[in-house]
């Protein structure tokens, strides 16, 4: 692995067994593969959290609305 850092953590015991059971279901090589797995979940629900975000923000924005029309030369309601 390129670019990698070691660190060492302390987890309670019930998330440690979590993720070594979520390893062994899931098959993943190592430990690390399992905290790598779960940092990419989480930024994936980072993500979803800030699109969701987004789209109300845009649901209330004419402004918004009409700018995306420009950009995609389509009206963005259905009426």
């Amino acid at each position: 692995m390129e670019n990698t850092l070691r660190k060492h953590i302390t987890l309670p015991k019930a998330t440690y067994e979590f993720l070594s059971s979520y390893q062994r279901q899931a098959g993943l090589a190592n430990f690390s593969a399992t905290i790598e797995a779960a940092a990419d979940a989480l930024k994936q629900q980072s993500l979803r959290a800030a699109y969701d975000e987004f789209a109300s923000d845009f649901a209330n924005s004419p402004t918004m609305q009409k700018e995306a029309e420009g950009w995609l030369n389509l009206p963005m309601d259905d009426k």
